[in-house]
């Protein structure tokens, strides 16, 4: 009942499973079973109820399927509460510069790309997608809603709205809506789908957390660009292990844009970051300047964006001739 998303709610659970049905009723039981005590604040209320799930799981002998739907529903609230109430480290150097061509500030660039990964919205069959990467998973949106609305409810019932000693996220502020052909709409006005218009953008003050979630996924709420690996041939700037990262707030950026155009190919990602510019500075030159540093007359990772440890060397890759000779070598 959460920000009006029953019927989807219903329409996504017709198609799962009795498992995956479950489990959800099990989520949701749990969920709206919980009620603080004087001063419980939401993460904790989250916490408890995803321990609770998991005990009923446990005294069930429930099956992966049906202990795994709640599971990720719940978990997902968890992170998306923690980055909303300033817990988790919102956000980073990239997401400043993704979020200048969008008109947003970092913090907010980056809370839409907590939400887009919390909920897995790479693999949801989203209206309009013309393909999602491997298999797409159809309970997703059914997880996304029950999601956002624990997220909701939990705010609502600790009294995190209207609790003064509470952190808050300042503002969700767009600053002008850039599209990738360089032009932005400076007025700090624009609406969003399902955002709240106002002069100085959509404010976070106050009780308006759950309002700013659903507008945030609904932003997100798009099929359109499918944005394949592939395509990173077309671009030589984003290290080898920082590429999840960089596609997923590329997925956030061509959404906030309304970029409807896929990107499955190198020319694909040229063309759009040609054309994706702010103040004259593209994309690609914003993250240049965050990962590498020029040094003897060539451009070098920093070492704060080197491969953790464990991990191969950074920028080498392993030829096929080596590969051979160490299979010959092994065998």
């Amino acid at each position: 009942r959460e920000g009006g998303t029953a019927s989807d709610l219903s329409q996504a659970v017709a198609t799962w499973s009795a498992e995956e049905s479950l489990g959800l009723c099990l989520c949701t039981a749990v969920v709206v079973s919980s009620w603080p005590a004087k001063g419980v604040d939401p993460l904790s209320l989250c916490q408890a109820s995803l321990d609770s799930f998991s005990q009923c799981c446990d005294g069930l002998s429930s099956s992966n399927v049906t202990r795994y739907a709640g599971d990720h529903t719940l978990r997902a609230s968890l992170h998306i509460l923690s980055v909303v109430l300033g817990v988790t480290e919102r956000c980073s150097a990239e997401d400043e510069a993704f979020g200048a061509l969008a008109g947003l500030s970092a913090a907010d660039f980056a809370l839409h790309v907590h939400v887009w990964n919390a909920l897995r919205m790479a693999k949801m069959p989203l209206p309009g997608a013309s393909n999602v990467a491997g298999a797409p998973d159809p309970t997703l949106g059914g997880r996304a809603t029950l999601s956002l609305a624990s997220c909701a409810y939990f705010l609502r019932v600790a009294g995190q709205a209207q609790s003064a000693d509470t952190p808050r996220r300042s503002t969700v502020k767009r600053n002008g809506s850039a599209k990738a052909d360089g032009s932005a709409q400076a007025d700090g006005s624009a609406k969003a789908d399902g955002g709240v218009e106002s002069e100085g953008g959509i404010e976070s003050e106050g009780g308006l957390e759950t309002e700013m979630l659903y507008s945030v996924y609904s932003r997100l709420l798009r099929g359109k660009p499918s944005i394949s690996g592939k395509a990173l041939g077309g671009t030589d700037v984003v290290p080898e292990h920082l590429r999840s990262g960089f596609i997923s707030r590329l997925q956030v950026l061509t959404r906030l844009l309304d970029y409807g155009t896929d990107i499955e190919s190198a020319a694909e990602l040229r063309r759009f970051l040609e054309g994706a510019k702010q103040d004259g500075v593209g994309l690609e030159e914003r993250l240049r300047l965050v990962w590498w540093h020029e040094a003897e007359g060539e451009w070098r990772l920093k070492p704060e964006f080197d491969r953790p440890k464990g991990g191969r060397k950074r920028n080498s890759q392993t030829s096929k001739k080596q590969k051979r000779d160490k299979g010959k070598r092994s065998s």
